[in-house]
């Protein structure tokens, strides 16, 4: 049922399942109900791995915002989820939407393999520091940005300048 659902079908807010004066978003709905069912998240990630890529992987190459947060919200427990949220950060961030680039980027870590985490570190800790706070470690290697390569910081400057 998750994975077929219409984006136009899903503005507002519905009643919660279990509590029905308590009225949730699509995507609370959604992370409530992999809370609440360990096995719905084992079964998104075994048996809709694939089609979540291939969402993700599409609405990112058409640069189609609706539907990649649709499927971002959808697959939310999958690794390709985990690809969209990185690419709604780099989004936020080059947009100047720290707070909400810091959001997507954790979000993306929660389901990430250690590979993605590694990239994910320097945008959560660059973000963090747009916002005036500090995340993380600094870079110790090359980090990039799309197109965008970073040098690590070097012992004689600080980074990013």
């Amino acid at each position: 049922m998750i994975t077929t659902i219409d984006a136009n079908s899903v503005s507002g807010v519905a009643p919660n399942g279990q509590d029905r004066d308590l009225y949730v978003s699509l995507p609370a709905a959604v992370r409530l109900a992999l809370r609440q069912h360990p096995d719905l998240e084992t079964l998104l990630r075994q048996k809709f791995g694939p089609l979540a890529q291939l969402r993700i992987r599409s609405a990112i190459a058409d640069n189609n915002l609706a539907a990649l947060q649709l499927a971002a919200v959808q697959f939310e427990a999958t690794e390709a989820a985990a690809e969209a949220h990185r690419w709604l950060g780099d989004r936020a961030l080059s947009a100047g939407w720290f707070g909400r680039a810091l959001a997507e980027y954790r979000r993306a870590e929660a389901t990430a393999e250690a590979a993605v985490r590694e990239e994910l570190a320097p945008r959560i800790r660059l973000a963090a520091a747009m916002l005036g706070e500090d995340a993380g470690q600094p870079a110790t290697r090359e980090v990039r940005f799309g197109e965008i390569k970073l040098p690590p910081p070097s012992s004689s400057r600080s980074w990013p300048r």
